[in-house]
């Protein structure tokens, strides 16, 4: 299971594979740069895809190492308030701000914003053939569900778990609790599989899940960490 070998899942073994969503399963489409760019150009205001996404990338990684003891769609709401104005800031003038953060939180509630993982669709259809229930456990939001349906996603899944819904986040081991409880599973014969070593691998593993760390040319994984380099790796 270390590196990019492929990993063959027994049903025996594996009941459940629980895939997070953004960053493993969907993607910003073209980019969050691109959908942010568009947007405030609207607005009268120009910056660059390119310096947006890394500003993107610095501040998401910051807001989201700060554990949240509660979260609901409120919560969410805050907090991609607060990222948007500091990625913003100091372009986008004060008295524009609202109008346009309405309109990027709005954006991403759209199908058309995402893209599916490349192999994806395919996967999980691939996983419940076998006899596996596949769910989706992703720290988000009541916007996800709408991605889903128009992205025709959302009866893939034996169940859709978002943590803005349950009231905890990855990593609490509270969500992997109720995640449990609500599959009537026993812990090790989960199986999670996300991008993010903090949120998905650790919390995983706390719970006394089984784990992979999705780990792309801009992830990498320690060299101990069980990861993929491609999600359709997981069937091979």
């Amino acid at each position: 299971m270390i590196g990019s070998s492929v990993m063959v899942l027994r049903a025996d073994q594996v009941r459940v594979v629980s895939l997070d969503a953004g960053g493993t399963l969907l993607f910003p489409h073209p980019s969050v740069g691109e959908v942010y760019s568009e947007i405030l150009s609207r607005h009268g205001i120009e910056l660059r895809p390119d310096e947006i996404e890394v500003r993107f990338r610095r501040v998401f990684s910051n807001l989201r190492g700060i554990p949240r003891n509660r979260v609901d769609d409120a919560a969410e709401w805050a907090f991609w308030e607060r990222l948007v104005r500091e990625v913003l800031s100091p372009e986008c003038p004060p008295d524009r701000f609202a109008d346009v953060f309405i309109e990027l939180f709005g954006a991403f509630a759209e199908g058309r914003r995402w893209r599916v993982a490349e192999g994806g669709e395919d996967l999980v259809r691939r996983l419940r053939g076998r006899g596996i229930r596949v769910v989706l456990l992703s720290n988000s939001d009541s916007r996800l569900r709408r991605v889903l349906r128009e992205k025709g996603l959302i009866d893939l899944f034996d169940e859709v778990f978002i943590s803005a819904e349950i009231g905890f986040e990855k990593p609490d081991i509270r969500l992997f609790r109720t995640v449990e409880e609500r599959l009537q599973e026993r812990k090790e014969a989960l199986l999670h599989v996300g991008d993010s070593v903090y949120h998905d691998l650790e919390g995983a593993r706390n719970a006394g899940w089984q784990a992979l760390h999705l780990a792309g040319e801009f992830r990498p994984s320690e060299d101990k960490i069980a990861r993929l380099t491609d999600l359709r790796l997981l069937l091979g």
